[in-house]
């Protein structure tokens, strides 16, 4: 709108000044005395606004008869020229103005745009802060929860644990009670066979290997044999192993086993050779009388080749005189 009123302001003021230019060149070619016809003022606009100012150039007919007439003639186009300029800076004016008011208008909302955006991104703020505040809340609160349970996790678990070292210490008492009492027993049994607890041990042991069928890891010294001093005769204490062990063998009867004679270092080798190896076969016999094949035993003499104990002492030297037994097949 604004660009359309310019425009018509622009071709009134073009118009007007067309007009002027040429009533002064029809008057210097016609002369200052005379001029033949009237000059319509007007020009066909093609808007309103023209129309209007060219109703009002029309009604003024020149007729430039005398230089006063001229005058006149000039002095109103002069004075239309001037209202339409008048007009147009009037117009011009209250665009102006318009436009102002607008650019206020305009300005005006912008603000109010930007305050609406003001609030509204402070009512987010605000509400992003509540949200990371009850989020802080709800951690703290969830934090809380977890260390109580595992506070209560901790505690059950000590709880437990004691428990557990109780009950422990109580199978452990009791195991140790069951052991000193087994130790009690195996002592009356072996006091009752004539064995120390070594001696209980080691026939135990030689007794499983022969039941299980298995070779031996070890020899086992037969502590329940006895013989005569400097001799290889078995003495009447003797009996009760040689035939707990030939029962042993008789359930067994793919089991084969090895005696081996040992001496203390008193006496040449020769003699404590033939010695070691006359024991060993003493038991071979003593075996056989009670049933057991001969083929299923070996027995052979060690003299003292592989002590167990110190040849110092007479209780070195009593250790080392002995037969062992092992399963070898």
């Amino acid at each position: 709108m604004e660009k359309q009123k310019e425009k018509k302001i622009e071709y009134i003021v073009t118009t007007l000044t067309l007009l002027f230019f040429l009533l002064i060149g029809a008057y210097l070619i016609r002369g200052c005395d005379t001029v033949d016809n009237s000059l319509d003022v007007g020009v066909t606009a093609k808007n309103t606004s023209v129309e209007k100012v060219h109703q009002e150039k029309v009604k003024v007919k020149i007729v430039p008869d005398t230089k006063e007439e001229t005058h006149q003639a000039e002095q109103q186009i002069s004075k239309l020229e001037n209202d339409t300029k008048a007009k147009a800076e009037a117009l011009r004016l209250e665009n102006e103005a318009k436009a102002k008011v607008e650019a206020l208008r305009v300005e005006n909302e912008a603000r109010a745009r930007a305050e609406a955006l003001r609030l509204e991104n402070e009512a987010k703020a605000q509400a992003e802060a509540l949200r990371l505040e009850n989020e802080a809340k709800a951690q703290a609160e969830a934090l809380r929860v977890e260390n109580e349970a595992k506070a209560r996790a901790e505690a059950l678990r000590l709880e437990n644990e004691a428990k557990a070292q109780t009950e422990a210490l109580r199978v452990e008492n009791k195991a140790k009670a069951q052991a000193e009492a087994l130790k009690v027993e195996n002592e009356a049994k072996a006091k009752e066979k004539g064995l120390d607890l070594v001696g209980m041990k080691e026939e135990q042991g030689i007794l499983a290997d022969i039941q299980n069928h298995k070779v031996s890891d070890k020899t086992y010294i037969l502590k329940g044999i006895y013989f005569k001093t400097s001799s290889s005769s078995l003495t009447d204490a003797s009996t009760r192993q040689l035939d707990v062990i030939a029962q042993k063998l008789k359930t067994s009867k793919e089991v084969k086993v090895m005696l081996q004679g040992h001496t203390d270092n008193t006496g040449s080798e020769a003699i404590n050779k033939r010695l070691s190896t006359n024991r060993a076969v003493s038991v071979k016999n003593a075996l056989i009388k009670r049933g057991i094949e001969s083929n299923r035993i070996i027995a052979k003499g060690k003299a003292g080749q592989t002590p167990i104990a110190s040849n110092n002492t007479k209780e070195g030297k009593r250790l080392n005189r002995r037969v062992d037994i092992a399963v070898i097949q």
